[in-house]
């Protein structure tokens, strides 16, 4: 009995070692393979605990929180070998990671924390709690938490006191698409005030969308996400064309002059910064002042 006790012990110990599940403990060789996780890490635990980052935080401002942060850790760029090579303590992987990458961390023995990747507001506070729970760092991962509340808050309040009406807002990419109904944008726009036409439309997430849709559905705003830094590249074209489209003329955005250029980052974070997301939305389309707390 007792040898049986002993054995049974060791399968639950190994399986959460080696499994999804790692037991809580203080994690100090910690690796990131994904951008959100990147962000969460950067702001949750001591610097000298991240052993690598994804690498794909680069240094565009347009696309990533951590653009001008980031100097000096090792990063990774998707080389599963410089992964096992570095000996992580613990490695933290989207669940949208491919299954022959996760296979490879789990040969090779890794400790390993995925995270579901988030679409709402509230999803991402449970993955910055989980992330904090797995790596002994919930005290900080809390203050994270109450912060994003707060700033939250504090604008949804700027915003009521201002008494702006719900325009209807349409994300529109140089790639014709856009985010619906489920997706972290969709969410955001709710946590600002604002009506996604890509849900009215009835779609679902991500979705390519005609010319043709966006004069049928004429959204009050056209948000256009912007993933260039400082130079004239396909996003920021994308932009000039849309404002002087003719046979866009008649939307009421473009007649209107309320075409607005947005960070893509803010189309497409999964991390506690998608705050900074909805403050760009308030200030942006509110008017919103997000530079004080009241």
């Amino acid at each position: 009995m007792k040898k049986l006790l002993f054995m049974l012990i060791t399968v639950i110990f190994t399986t959460s070692l080696f499994g999804q599940n790692p037991v809580p403990k203080k994690y100090n060789r910690i690796i990131s393979l994904s951008m959100a996780s990147d962000e969460i890490l950067y702001d949750l635990v001591s610097k000298d605990r991240i052993l690598a980052l994804s690498g794909n935080s680069d240094k565009n401002k347009m696309r990533s929180a951590l653009w001008d942060k980031i100097d000096g850790f090792e990063e990774v760029h998707d080389n599963i070998e410089k992964v096992i090579a570095l000996d992580p303590d613990i490695v933290i992987i989207p669940s949208w990671l491919k299954r022959n990458v996760v296979a490879q961390l789990e040969d090779a023995q890794l400790n390993i924390y995925t995270y579901p990747s988030p679409n709402t507001f509230e999803e991402e506070k449970e993955v910055v709690r989980k992330i904090a729970e797995v790596l002994d760092s919930k005290e900080r991962g809390q203050e994270i938490i109450d912060d994003m509340d707060r700033r939250v808050k504090n604008l949804q309040n700027k915003i009521k006191a201002k008494g702006v009406k719900t325009l209807r807002v349409l994300e529109y990419s140089h790639y014709g698409s856009t985010n619906g109904e489920g997706s972290m944008f969709d969410d955001m726009l709710k946590h600002v005030y604002l009506q996604n036409v890509a849900t009215e439309m009835g779609i679902e997430r991500f979705s390519r969308i005609s010319k043709e849709k966006v004069i049928e559905y004429n959204p009050e705003i056209l948000i256009i996400p912007i993933w260039d830094s400082t130079n004239a590249r396909e996003c920021s074209k994308f932009f000039d064309i849309i404002k002087n489209d003719k046979s866009l003329a008649d939307v009421d955005a473009v007649k209107n002059g309320q075409v607005y250029p947005i960070p893509g980052k803010y189309i497409y974070m999964y991390s506690h910064y998608i705050v900074e997301g909805m403050e760009y939305l308030g200030k942006t389309i509110h008017g919103i002042d997000i530079s004080k707390e009241n």
